[in-house]
């Protein structure tokens, strides 16, 4: 199990997910703007089942709440990859609060936070190509492009923290 501290930058706190969220990652998942390169908003009736398993994923791998002061403005996670072998860095944000290097802040928080504290070689993070924004911020993070998969009906850019 790896344990999800809490953690902070200069604008956000990231604290782990708690079952009071719920409300906000309902917003998240129907988002179509958020979910556009995640598969698309999901349907109402499986909200809740999502929801359960990402309070069941994190009883043993980190979820973290990203607060923008007190406001939930977005979700981070660190779980296994499809591949089986590596950490996969996930992330979602509402909307209202691209553009503003927020999701940079809370991304690397995240990271530096992982590599020093658990012993793994690398992070990786699957996006599609078509996703230039998420892309745009996985380089910024000193993320490296590793590989390229069809996938999920699209084609997958793999990336990797540098070794």
């Amino acid at each position: 199990m790896m344990p999800c501290p809490t953690l902070t930058t200069n604008r956000l706190t990231l604290r782990p997910l708690q079952q009071d969220d719920n409300a906000n990652l309902r917003g998240l998942l129907s988002d179509p703007n958020v979910r556009r390169y995640l598969g698309g908003p999901v349907p109402d009736d499986a909200i809740s089942v999502q929801l359960s398993n990402m309070h069941d994923d994190a009883l043993a791998y980190p979820y973290w709440t990203v607060l923008d002061q007190t406001n939930p403005i977005g979700l981070i996670s660190l779980t296994p990859h499809k591949d089986g072998t590596d950490i996969e860095l996930s992330y979602q944000f509402l909307p209202d609060f691209w553009g503003r290097g927020l999701a940079y802040e809370a991304t690397r928080a995240v990271v530096d936070d992982a590599l020093a504290r658990w012993t793994l070689s690398r992070i990786i993070a699957e996006t599609q190509i078509a996703n230039t924004t998420s892309l745009a911020l996985l380089t910024r993070l000193g993320m490296v492009e590793i590989n390229r998969v069809a996938r999920f009906g699209a084609m997958q850019a793999i990336y990797a923290t540098k070794a």
